[in-house]
């Protein structure tokens, strides 16, 4: 199971009003699908329908580096991948978002996107569409040696039935958590060819989850329960929601995650938790 962590909106709104100097935090989780959205449950025993406005990559990846703790090399492997996915697959619906000058019907766009065989057919056209939107957003060009080896050992064990080797499996999981990472932030804050710091992207997923509620037959009609169910996780484990004064204190941010040595059960061990 990819789970869904995050603090139960529900405690949290009931322990306020009825104690302020005590705050209750409970638990709240959830299984990651290919729904929209995830049925979560705290320990108290509150329900919640929350659309993850956060994006779903950053709970499968951080799946794959517990799967990689636990020995599930496979697991890991295939996870690992699949967030990266999910992260280009976003990329390019907001960069779609932001070029046609943000529409306020964003589901639409996101559903025209997303069935666009063209574009988003397989893994070569989702990577092809990413690493053109990427430059074009960012002004930086992914560097593709480094890309087509975190594909090939992918493809080595899913495609080819390599075992795999705890090494190898490592690399591609620190490669992927990194490009993330970074990508995340560089498109967070430069997606005005760098001249300014705009919040483009979680400003894109935050519409998108408010549409996507509203479309569904999940949305309450109390203005309280509308935003537990766009709560926002507690458990991120990616830095795309740091706040940079300058693009040199972003800049400085991006080369310490180049070149920082670090392996994945370490960035396991780092996941936030309840």
């Amino acid at each position: 199971m990819i789970e869904y962590e995050t603090i139960c909106p529900k405690c949290l709104i009931q322990s306020r009003k009825s104690d302020i100097s005590h705050v209750h935090i409970s638990r709240m989780t959830g299984e990651v699908t290919d729904a929209d959205f995830i049925k979560a449950t705290c320990t108290d025993g509150h329900s919640i329908n929350i659309f993850p406005r956060e994006g779903k990559y950053p709970f499968i990846l951080a799946h794959a580096l517990r799967s990689f703790q636990a020995g599930q090399l496979y697991e890991a492997a295939a996870s690992g991948y699949a967030a990266l996915e999910d992260l280009m697959k976003l990329f390019i619906q907001a960069s779609t978002w932001v070029s046609t000058d943000q529409p306020k019907d964003v589901k639409p766009l996101y559903d025209k996107v997303a069935s666009n065989k063209l574009v988003m057919g397989n893994s070569t056209r989702i990577i092809g569409a990413y690493a053109y939107l990427y430059q074009l957003n960012t002004g930086s060009i992914i560097q593709q040696r480094k890309f087509e080896k975190m594909s090939h050992i992918r493809d080595d064990i899913i495609h080819a039935a390599k075992i795999p080797q705890a090494s190898d499996v490592n690399k591609l999981l620190v490669a992927i958590y990194k490009h993330v990472s970074i990508a995340t932030i560089r498109w967070y804050h430069s997606a005005d060819n760098g001249r300014h710091l705009l919040p483009w992207l979680p400003e894109y997923k935050m519409q998108l989850a408010t549409a996507a509620l509203m479309e569904s037959d999940l949305a309450s009609n109390n203005t309280q329960e509308i935003i537990n169910q766009l709560t926002q996780s507690t458990t991120i484990l990616l830095p795309d929601m740091q706040l940079f004064s300058d693009v040199n204190e972003l800049n400085t941010r991006i080369e310490e995650i180049s070149t920082k040595e670090i392996d994945a059960i370490t960035i396991a061990e780092n996941i936030p938790k309840l």
